[in-house]
């Protein structure tokens, strides 16, 4: 079980991959579908499993994503379960993603995001915020965008609480749909 479940559309395989390697380096584990599940498993079963055990999800977001049934169901499973969730952005934007998708908006509409451009700077920005969301304050050496003095050990503080929990009756009917697939069959002769 890990720290940190990533989750992505497969148009986003090559960033995913690249995260699962250096979030690592910052002391968190991570769990990337195409390279830890176990074939023979159901997949909902599997990704509900991993998002249960991790602290955060990280959900990486582009145009592709936006489009992904999994990535929401991932987002859902997260949001249902309390976690915290880590936006990356891709060439999207908060407003993209209100408009685009509402339901995803309302979901990590208040989770401050990341935007790729430089993977490297990014993945820096990430281990920050995985510091404060998993060991619930900032590191020693943390400065903000503002904030060019280093804090003092004193600071720290815890900064967030868990999150909240979701209102149910917002999620009900996210939860009945999803959980009752549709399936249409038709025989012709």
């Amino acid at each position: 079980m890990a720290d940190v479940f990533i989750s992505y559309a497969e148009d986003n395989r090559a960033i995913a991959e690249q995260l699962g390697n250096e979030i690592p380096r910052f002391g968190y584990s991570t769990w990337l579908y195409h390279r830890d599940s176990i074939p023979g498993l159901l997949h909902l079963d599997t990704t509900r499993r991993e998002i249960e055990a991790a602290s955060v999800v990280l959900v990486i977001v582009s145009r592709a994503s936006l489009h992904s049934d999994f990535v929401f169901l991932e987002i859902l499973q997260a949001v249902t379960l309390h976690k915290h969730l880590l936006p990356v952005l891709i060439d999207v934007t908060h407003r993209d993603i209100e408009g685009e998708k509402p339901k995803w908006a309302t979901a990590i509409g208040f989770s401050v995001g990341v935007s790729w451009g430089d993977g490297h700077a990014a993945t820096v920005k990430i281990s920050k915020g995985l510091d404060i969301l998993m060991r619930g304050h900032a590191p020693r050496d943390y400065t903000g965008a503002n904030d060019r003095r280093k804090r003092p050990a004193a600071s720290a503080a815890p900064l967030l609480p868990r999150v909240p929990q979701a209102p149910q009756a917002a999620l009900q009917p996210f939860q009945t749909n999803l959980m009752q697939p549709q399936i249409n069959c038709r025989f012709d002769n």
